[in-house]
């Protein structure tokens, strides 16, 4: 930001691009560096320079995650991709994911997710129903 004087200013909170509603609450920002968080009790790494959206109600929108994480989604846990995006619904439901590797050093041991009696392979995305319904399974090409 430039100041009335002609200088630039910088916010030392570590974030840009900060957007509010008009009630003063965030409606998005911008973390200038990988920056921890919080979700559901699990610590994420939020992707430094990718926008953060919160809807009206200051939940959670969407993020980008800079690294893989785990988190529990409708009571299962599940390791999410690093580089992939993390949306809820406005009542802080997830609303789809991208599956991370499931490595285990076992060799016997599934690398596949199940949810409901379906597995799934790392790198499917994942869009799910507010009740937690799968409604979109893709995955990428390697």
């Amino acid at each position: 930001m430039e100041s009335d004087l002609g200088l630039e200013w910088r916010d030392n909170s570590g974030y840009t691009d900060v957007e509010l509603y008009s009630d003063g609450t965030h409606r998005s920002f911008v973390p200038e560096i990988d920056t921890e968080w919080m979700i559901s009790g699990h610590a994420v790494v939020l992707a430094g320079g990718h926008r953060v959206n919160f809807f009206a109600n200051g939940q959670l929108e969407s993020c980008v995650l800079a690294a893989k994480a785990t988190i529990d989604v409708f009571g299962a846990s599940v390791v999410l991709g690093a580089d992939t995006t993390l949306a809820f619904y406005a009542s802080g439901a997830v609303r789809s994911f991208t599956l991370g590797s499931q490595s285990s050093w076992i060799p016997w041991v599934s690398r596949t997710w199940k949810y409901r009696g379906t597995a799934y392979e790392d790198g499917t995305t994942l869009e799910l129903s507010e009740d937690g319904t799968v409604t979109s399974a893709e995955r990428r090409s390697r």
